[in-house]
């Protein structure tokens, strides 16, 4: 969901609190994403403190500092156009459901900064707001000239000065950013069309700052969450199984799968590639070895992670690009 799309970039940069990510690819990849070909990937850790991603607060402490940080992973490269990743936390994203939502954009932009500031209790008259609508075509409702039915709406809000930051230091460091989004809704985009077709299935993100994890039923999203993660936490099989706990815990008992379907959850990030059993067919558990103790999922978990070598790129000239760089390949992909 890129926050301003001008036209497709080969660079792809991603700023964390711990690192920041460089990805290039050739120029042929923007005759489609069938030609992508990675042609450089890069990384180099941050001093502490010179990015602090919040979504109500500025989040660089020193963007000439972090200029001479990005020049330096750029090397000889200089005044290109970019595609932009920004940490998770230094956005607000809501998913609101309607019943019925206007078909005027105007008017779609007016009620979701409502929902933001009633909902979510989240300021918006200095928030720059991007939304992205999935209509629930599976139901059946009354629509007319002024309303579409119903639908599920996923959207960003991100305060206007901590936007001017980021904008800055790409200025500084000689970069024009063409296309701007967060990192897990720009993965989560990328890898749809490799998550295998489910009638409900999982997405989840370990970056160095958060967690992201997407529900999905029936091709659109029915839960998110994000939230903040110490980078010394490591517990991501309990983070993942309170989350699903919690989400199995809000659903309808109409929704529930039953307990002999597999869902799929696709999980991008270090941490778990390196936890994860060697094996695909190892990555199946029973909702017993899964739920938290007092609780029951309604249906058996199967982890599958996603790496370089599962995305869609054509070739990779590289032997073991670091996997930081997932998130600012995706946001070239997408932009």
């Amino acid at each position: 969901m890129p926050l301003f799309p001008v036209h497709r970039p080969t660079i792809g940069l991603s700023i964390s609190g711990e690192r920041l990510s460089l990805v290039e690819l050739h120029g042929s990849w923007r005759l489609g994403r069938r030609n992508a070909r990675l042609r450089h990937a890069d990384e180099r850790d941050l001093p502490s403190g010179l990015v602090r991603p919040s979504a109500s607060d500025r989040n660089l402490s020193d963007i000439p500092a972090l200029a001479q940080e990005v020049r330096a992973l750029l090397g000889t490269r200089r005044t290109l156009p970019v595609a932009l990743s920004l940490p998770d936390l230094c956005a607000q994203v809501g998913l609101f459901e309607f019943e019925m939502l206007p078909k005027q954009v105007a008017e779609q932009v007016n009620l979701l900064r409502w929902r933001f500031e009633h909902d979510l209790k989240v300021p918006m008259a200095e928030a720059r707001l991007v939304h992205r609508v999935f209509h629930l075509s599976h139901r059946t409702s009354a629509s007319d000239q002024k309303s579409s039915g119903p639908a599920r709406v996923l959207a960003v809000a991100i305060r206007r000065d901590i936007l001017a930051q980021y904008e800055q230091l790409c200025e500084q460091a000689g970069l024009l950013p063409v296309s701007v989004g967060i990192a897990s809704l720009q993965l989560f985009d990328f890898c749809h069309s490799v998550m295998e077709t489910a009638e409900e299935l999982f997405f989840a993100h370990r970056s160095d700052d958060s967690f992201s994890f997407i529900a999905v039923r029936h091709g659109c999203p029915v839960f998110l969450r994000i939230k903040p993660l110490r980078q010394a936490q490591t517990d991501l099989t309990g983070e993942l199984l309170g989350t699903l706990q919690f989400y199995d815990d809000q659903q309808l008992p109409s929704h529930r799968t039953s307990d002999a379907r597999l869902r799929p959850l696709f999980f991008l990030g270090g941490h778990a590639v390196e936890q994860a059993p060697p094996s695909r067919a190892d990555h199946s558990f029973p909702a017993c070895h899964l739920s938290h103790p007092k609780g029951h999922m309604s249906s058996r978990i199967e982890l599958i992670p996603l790496d370089w070598k599962d995305l869609p790129i054509l070739s990779n000239e590289l032997s073991s690009p670091p996997v930081s760089g997932l998130s600012a390949f995706a946001s070239v992909m997408v932009s």
